[in-house]
């Protein structure tokens, strides 16, 4: 019995050892997507963070559905991308999540099948980007638009969103250093073969990823970049105040000259000498 003691005790330590060596994983650690809904698709059946993959049925299969909402509990960034088969036609949604230390990928396929006409139509609907904003919003008349990131964002991905769900146009994955602002060129083409671009300024503003990533997660977020542009600061408000100010003070002070000098002579002053 004595002898068996300190056998017990070995083995003791020697199961702790083994248990502190191997890590644990614990689902609380990680975020959780508590929610999701899109736009234009109705996910079939009910939405649970424990299940990857679902059907969602169209509202108009025709055009392409978008992210509507989402709620994230804990610290994770969704990236919502698409899914085409080999013809090219779109077949689903891909939500992303992806946090510190992996991702769960969530696919959504379209359970009625796309049935659109061959189109011209090449018109983008909106273009997503992780932690980054697009200005001005995507429309039909504008080909131009402005890609805000924060300062320090290096990774990104930019998720073009056709018009039409036959419609493609591939998405972009870049590395960049933190001083680089390139322009880039999104080509987005019908299923009739006509081509549109649309043209990316990146701008980067006075802000981390983490300061965009805490404001776009406040209640009734709408923008992150809205006093890092120079027309919309206090500072340029003033300074163009007292610019105008001054231009008017300057306009009135150089009436009152020309008043003034336009006659040298006073009509009703008396003559010094006589003809």
């Amino acid at each position: 019995m004595k002898k068996s003691i300190p056998l017990l005790f070995a083995m003791l330590i020697m199961l702790s050892g083994l248990l502190t060596a191997v890590p644990v994983f614990s689902a609380e650690t990680a975020p959780v997507l508590k929610s999701i809904t899109f736009e234009n698709a109705e996910i079939d059946g009910v939405f649970s963070p424990e299940v990857t993959g679902y059907t969602v049925t169209l509202s108009d299969n025709s055009k392409t559905p978008q992210l509507n909402s989402y709620d994230i509990e804990g610290d994770g960034e969704l990236l919502v991308t698409y899914s085409y088969d080999e013809s090219g036609t779109q077949t689903g949604i891909v939500a992303t999540l992806n946090f510190e230390n992996g991702s769960m990928i969530y696919t959504f396929t379209y359970s009625n099948p796309v049935s659109a006409p061959i189109s011209s139509d090449n018109y983008l609907k909106d273009i997503y980007c992780n932690c980054g904003e697009i200005s001005p919003a995507v429309n039909k008349e504008d080909v131009k638009y402005t890609l805000y990131i924060p300062k320090d964002l290096t990774e990104l991905t930019i998720t073009p969103v056709t018009n039409d769900t036959n419609a493609t146009c591939p998405e972009l994955q870049l590395t960049l250093t933190e001083e680089q602002t390139p322009e880039l060129t999104l080509k987005c083409t019908a299923s009739d073969g006509a081509q549109r671009e649309y043209f990316l300024k990146i701008q980067r503003v006075d802000k981390t990823t983490e300061q965009v990533k805490n404001e776009m997660s406040r209640e009734g977020y709408t923008t992150f970049v809205e006093e890092t542009r120079i027309y919309d600061k206090p500072e340029f408000s003033v300074v163009a105040l007292c610019a105008a100010a001054g231009l008017l003070v300057i306009i009135i002070l150089r009436r009152i000259m020309i008043k003034i000098t336009a006659n040298p002579y006073d009509d009703n002053e008396k003559p010094f000498y006589k003809e």
